[in-house]
């Protein structure tokens, strides 16, 4: 049987604290790090699979804080080092630093199980695919892009929460008109349900349409088009 085809989910984060830099080999790199949960307000720990070049560019865009770290690596890459080998960004600046000038493009590493289902191989944890500077992500996305966030311990894309762009109310207009389009779809399956005998709770929820308030939705909008 052919093995199913993995598209990762992607989520774009905005705000990460670094404690941690582990070094794998000369292009590897692990970075642990925190997100905070936007329910307990408390910051859970990660980890962040990186590039060499990814996490110099991180570092140099922080300033004095980003240039202290990377003379602590530079230590280490100037000298016989094991591998892994661990370089402590909290012990360098008696801190976390905070990374919140970057969008970071990222996915959970998964893999199949024996039952042929995708999960993730490593808790808490997601690679970086590609990072770019927030306020040149701004300018040059051409799309709404939500920033996912911890909730309750885990990654998720919140769709309430604002978009990551500055002018995004033609796409929130269009977004809600697709979403009607959907409704006024799934109305017409309904009504096509009914005329065929289905009982109006069956039809209902074949059609996608169980939810009452969704289903008012849904015909409301057929009303304000066919009146």
């Amino acid at each position: 049987m052919e093995e199913p085809e993995y598209k990762p989910q992607y989520y774009y984060l905005d705000k990460i604290f670094l404690d941690e830099i582990v070094i794998d080999d000369t292009n590897k790199i692990s970075i642990f790090g925190y997100l905070t949960d936007k329910i307990t307000l408390k910051l859970v720990r990660w980890t962040f699979f990186s590039d060499f070049n990814q996490l110099t560019d991180i570092l140099i865009a922080q300033g004095e804080k980003g240039n202290t770290v990377i003379m602590e690596v530079s230590k280490v890459l100037s000298d016989d080092y094991d591998i892994p080998t661990m370089i402590g960004v909290t012990e360098s600046l008696n801190e976390y630093l905070l990374v919140d000038n970057f969008v970071f493009k990222t996915y959970v590493p998964l893999e199949l199980n024996e039952f042929g289902d995708w999960v993730p191989t490593h808790e808490n944890a997601v690679f970086i695919e590609s990072i770019t500077l927030k306020d040149d992500f701004i300018k040059e996305s051409t799309k709404l892009v939500f920033i996912s966030c911890i909730k309750n311990g885990k990654l998720m894309v919140d769709l309430l929460d604002d978009a990551l762009n500055i002018d995004a109310a033609p796409i929130y207009a269009q977004q809600l008109k697709d979403y009607l389009d959907l409704l006024l779809s799934s109305f017409a399956t309904y009504q096509g349900l009914i005329i065929k005998g289905f009982t109006d709770k069956k039809a209902r929820k074949n059609a996608g349409l169980k939810n009452e308030l969704l289903y008012r939705i849904a015909f409301a909008n057929y009303k304000s088009l066919h009146t």
